[in-house]
């Protein structure tokens, strides 16, 4: 699977009453394209590999669908007093993706080295490209957090509280038949940043757990995270835990 995108985004802030009540208001449009192939087995890969020119054999065999979309993100914080903050965005506003299915993933790659003007690589008999249309739904989330002003002593200890109910339009719609369907659409969270230096998280994503810690050392900032997601139908069918460590360069000018 290839992703690729380039985003344009506009925010601004209206201060209504200041240190009281501001609102943001924000919008990003990315152009997105894309391009997969279909499941490939271990034993498909390893007949790939024995055969003479696995690359040519791959592109003969393997079909793949490719295509692009624009799809829109807008977004509003309502900003209160204490640090509270009420949010919503909704997100894959026209989210129509136009596609191309061919029949040999070589024609696609040909395609791709015309416009980056470089020499075709496929050499095999062109197969056939189908056009259509998918459609992307788009959702709306809800979020609240609270991030206290501690003073002078927010420099020591600096605490911050996040609660998020994702795709509330289909939620609704679950909630008629399963009660407990708030499970799959509830991320929560909490984070202490110690000494401007370390970041303890712990949050609940989607019925499971997860854990992180952070550190930020002068422009290297490190974070480590373990938690588990579900990629069955429902909570329970299919878990699987995993650990990241991500990190980044940079100076925060705050």
């Amino acid at each position: 699977e290839i992703n690729a995108a380039a985003t344009l985004g506009l925010g601004f802030r209206l201060n209504f009453i200041p240190e009281i009540l501001s609102v943001d208001v924000g919008a990003s449009a990315r152009f997105t394209y894309k391009a997969y192939s279909d499941a490939i087995g271990a034993t498909q890969i390893i007949a790939l590999m024995d055969s003479e020119d696995p690359a040519q054999q791959f592109m003969t065999e393997r079909p793949i669908a490719a295509g692009w979309a624009v799809p829109i993100d807008v977004g509003v914080n309502v900003n209160l007093p204490i640090g509270l903050r009420l949010s919503a965005v909704a997100k894959d506003l026209n989210g129509k993706y136009t596609m191309n299915d061919y029949t040999r993933s070589g024609d696609w790659i040909n395609e791709m080295m015309e416009i980056a003007g470089a020499e075709a690589v496929y050499t095999g008999s062109a197969g056939t490209v189908t056009a259509r249309e998918y459609t992307v739904p788009w959702t709306l989330d809800l979020g609240f957090g609270w991030v206290p002003n501690l003073g002078s002593f927010g420099n020591i200890l600096r605490p911050s509280l996040s609660f998020d109910v994702v795709d509330v339009v289909k939620l609704a719609e679950e909630m008629e038949t399963d009660e407990d369907a708030y499970l799959n659409h509830l991320k929560m969270g909490a984070e202490v940043k110690l000494l401007s230096m370390i970041d303890v998280r712990a949050g609940l994503n989607k019925g499971y757990y997860s854990v992180g810690l952070g550190f930020d050392l002068l422009v290297i900032h490190v974070d480590a995270a373990y938690y588990w997601r579900e990629y069955g139908v429902e909570i329970g069918d299919k878990p699987i835990d995993a650990l990241t460590v991500r990190f980044n360069l940079g100076v925060d000018g705050r």
